[in-house]
């Protein structure tokens, strides 16, 4: 045996023996005995202590003890530390913490089938596939990914603008920053691209005055321009009048279609084309349409889950407009992603993915010997309804009142003694679920679905004992009935929807102002009732705020944001005079082409498809190859460039 692997052998062996000492002292001597000579200094500073210290202390106290990304052990050790005492009544102040995520329905994501398997199979020929056929195919040979067809693509999209309720008024200021930032020019060439768009003459010969008109007469021209007068009527006065109606074919157009311009979630924000100019918010987590499920479990429920299990209160609800993500994000796509426990699919939502993590941890806990007890009651509120959704969708309570009291004292709880069962008590809730088809929505949750956890553990040792609430919200979604065209039921469960929403927006205003002897108006509906204990005390809440990125959803989607903003208290505005806003605009339109062109190129493919075409002389089969897999996301490119193009004419 050579001399470095002795030495490891030996190097182990006293790290051995150094913990197996260590178990037997308190906290304080523990950390007191690595100072004591060179070789326990060595084993403190090495990684693999700390992984053995957090272990250690989740031994200990029971204690779920986490790390968070990017987190070292050492400081993943610091923080859980202060857990600890929360067996004896320390480390859970009444304290009231709010965050709020950011998350936007995948555009290439779909829960019906293909179209074309579906004529296949029955036998028949749908006319709509294939007009939707020919559109695809004029949009593949007219949309272009690549740099060189770019502004090819921009040009032929450029046509008069269409002055309806999609597109809104841009600040002069904002967009003369954005065209600075994007070509790098002064103010007044700025200023010229704008009214002038790509037909404008070059800076030297450019001559903003000489249209104008002072007292009826206009103005002479330099004169090497020099140039007989023209009537007033053949003039227009762009300096003092760029937005004009009659303005130069030219010019750009002064409304830019609404939308969301670009998702950043390294720097945790989104930008807006909203009314009244471009709007920023941000967040404590922004995700994009591609971001995976687990990925989204880890932004919004983590921290929740260590809450939760560690004695505090914590609450997930999820917010949004109807077909915005929000039981995708919650639950999961199909029954399956919804309902799977023993083997979670990629798709699984954040319910299923909680669940699985809170009843393997307590199983283990009580292996250990620990007396530990987890319920979980489902209910579906229907505006002042309350509905049992694990035991046959009985109703609960006589009224609104004693229902909220009786889902908040799990008296329709069922105790989950081992964490395989959850499987089979999520699939009674996804059956037992209101879901009907609107015209935003194929699977559209009709009421409010609420899960309730509720954790009882009782110390082994000092039998002290703790009780913690876990709350999952998946709210209905708001909608507006001319675009949902819901009629008679869905009308109903629709105006029910938006009541209880509007009372939890009033609580949330209200809990704001931070001033204990104000009213809060938990009592106005049945899910504020329900929901107050996760919105005071000792409560971590996350609010995930869905929206989608079709314009045709601006306005829905900019509302959702701003009840974000109202929970987390960020005063988002307008970007006004500050350059690097305007700046930032830009780049972060520059930076979503640039994600959408590789997010094109991966999911993109060449197919054969086979049309089968009937005349006179009989049938003709003809193959053709077109590129599919990316439809979603190249309108949502061509889109982009229309806006930019729109807001400074590149």
């Amino acid at each position: 045996m050579g001399a470095n692997a002795s030495s490891a052998v030996s190097n182990a062996e006293h790290t051995d023996e150094l913990r197996h000492v260590l178990r037997f002292l308190s906290w304080e001597d523990r950390l007191s005995v690595f100072s004591v000579n060179k070789a326990h200094r060595s084993v403190y500073n090495s990684m693999e202590n700390w992984i053995w210290m957090c272990e250690l202390l989740r031994e200990d106290y029971f204690l779920y003890v986490t790390r968070e990304e990017g987190e070292s052990w050492f400081d993943a050790f610091l923080r859980n530390f202060d857990k600890k005492d929360r067996w004896t009544g320390g480390g859970m102040q009444e304290e009231f913490s709010m965050r709020v995520c950011a998350r936007f329905r995948p555009l290439s994501y779909s829960t019906q089938p293909n179209g074309d398997d579906r004529s296949i199979e029955n036998g028949e020929e749908d006319d709509d596939d294939e007009q939707e056929e020919e559109l695809e195919e004029n949009r593949e040979e007219n949309g272009a990914v690549r740099e060189g067809r770019e502004r090819d693509s921009t040009k032929k999209t450029i046509s008069v603008e269409t002055r309806d309720s999609t597109r809104t008024l841009i600040p002069f200021h904002q967009r003369i920053k954005m065209i600075q930032a994007f070509f790098g020019c002064s103010s007044s060439e700025a200023k010229r691209r704008l009214w002038h768009g790509d037909n404008a003459v070059d800076m030297k010969e450019f001559d903003p005055w000489k249209d104008a008109f002072v007292g009826g007469k206009q103005l002479e021209a330099h004169p090497q321009d020099a140039s007989s007068l023209q009537n007033k009527d053949h003039n227009e006065d762009i300096v003092n009048d760029p937005d004009k109606d009659n303005a130069s074919d030219h010019q750009l157009p002064s409304t830019v279609k609404m939308g969301v311009l670009a998702v950043r979630p390294e720097s945790h924000e989104l930008v807006m084309c909203a009314s009244g100019g471009v709007k920023r918010f941000v967040f404590d987590s922004v995700m994009p349409d591609s971001t995976a499920q687990h990925h989204a479990y880890t932004e919004t429920s983590e921290r929740a889950v260590s809450q939760f299990l560690n004695g505090l209160n914590a609450c997930l609800i999820a917010y949004g407009q109807t077909g915005s993500g929000k039981t995708y994000t919650m639950f999961g796509p199909t029954e399956s992603a919804s309902t799977s426990i023993s083997k979670l699919e990629m798709e699984a939502g954040i319910a299923p993915r909680v669940l699985r993590q809170v009843a393997v941890e307590v199983n283990k806990w009580q292996r250990q010997g620990m007396e530990a007890t987890l319920k979980l009651s489902c209910v579906e509120i229907f505006g002042q309804e309350v509905t049992d959704l694990l035991h046959d969708q009985n109703t609960v309570g006589t009224w609104h009142g004693v229902a909220a009291r009786m889902v908040l004292n799990m008296e329709c709880a069922e105790e989950i003694k081992d964490w395989r069962e959850t499987e089979g008590m999520l699939i009674r809730v996804e059956r037992s679920k209101r879901r009907e088809r609107t015209e935003m929505n194929e699977r559209s949750s009709r009421a409010h679905t609420v899960l309730m956890l509720q954790l009882q553990k009782k110390h082994p040792i000092t039998g002290n004992e703790m009780t913690s609430m876990l709350c999952l919200a998946d709210l209905g979604g708001s909608e507006q009935l001319k675009k949902s065209k819901a009629e008679g039921q869905r009308k109903q469960e629709a105006v029910q929807i938006n009541l209880g929403l509007l009372a939890l927006k009033r609580c949330i205003a209200a809990r704001q102002e931070n001033a204990r002897s104000h009213h809060v108006p938990y009592g106005d509906s049945t899910l504020t009732s329900i929901l107050r204990p996760a919105l005071e005390g000792n409560s971590l809440t996350t609010v995930v705020v869905t929206g989608r990125l079709d314009s045709e959803h601006a306005f829905e989607t900019l509302q959702t944001m701003k009840f974000g903003e109202i929970c987390q208290g960020i005063s988002g505005g307008i970007i006004a005079a500050d350059v690097n806003s305007a700046t930032e605009a830009i780049d972060a339109i520059n930076k979503e082409l640039e994600e959408l062109e590789e997010r094109i190129r991966v999911e993109e493919r060449w197919v054969n498809k086979v049309t089968v075409r009937e005349d006179a002389e009989g049938k003709e089969t003809v193959i053709t190859t077109v590129l599919e897999g990316a439809e979603e996301l190249r309108a949502r490119y061509e889109e982009l460039l229309q806006t930019r193009h729109d807001l400074i004419g590149a």
